[in-house]
């Protein structure tokens, strides 16, 4: 009798743990995917103004990167949260909205040097985020960060690189 009960009750904390953990799971593939959207339409933004003010070709042309792949990127992004259904939102936070607006009254030399720290920042983290999702258990997020992560680590070696020549 009491090996049943002990199996019983292991049976029923793996099943806990197991719905808890597939709870988490999704928070945090729906988190992962709000957060990268935010981001992506943060650097797309950040990109538009760095082709306006920035004072060097290679900032301008960063900032055109930006607008292209970050457009690629959603496209994509969304295409995978509507398979999940998750909504993602089709604007910025507040707290992006708040860094965009500083960045945006910068010019000169101060823009180049604050859009330059800013989407460092910004890879760097993403970077972090794509790695992350890449070791998920679910297969199409995970394949998406995996297919995406050599993206944003080229635009980090790329905004490092203009990062050292400035």
């Amino acid at each position: 009798m009491k090996i049943s009960t002990i199996l019983t009750s292991l049976l029923v904390l793996f099943t806990l743990v197991s719905f808890n953990y597939k709870n988490n799971e999704k928070e945090n593939l729906e988190k992962f995917l709000i957060q990268m959207n935010d981001a992506r339409l943060m650097d797309f933004q950040e990109g538009k103004l760095a082709e306006l003010k920035g004072t060097t070709s290679s900032i301008k042309e960063y900032g055109t990167l930006m607008i292209k792949d970050q457009t690629f990127l959603l496209a994509e992004l969304v295409k995978v949260a509507k398979s999940k259904n998750i909504a993602l939102p089709k604007t910025i936070s507040n707290k992006k909205l708040k860094a965009l607006k500083k960045l945006s009254e910068k010019s000169g030399k101060d823009f180049d040097k604050k859009f330059i720290n800013m989407i460092c920042i910004d890879h760097k983290r993403d970077v972090k985020k794509f790695t992350n999702a890449t070791k998920y258990e679910d297969l199409e997020v995970s394949k998406f960060a995996n297919k995406h992560l050599p993206m944003i680590e080229s635009h980090l070696l790329k905004i490092e690189a203009i990062k050292k020549s400035n």
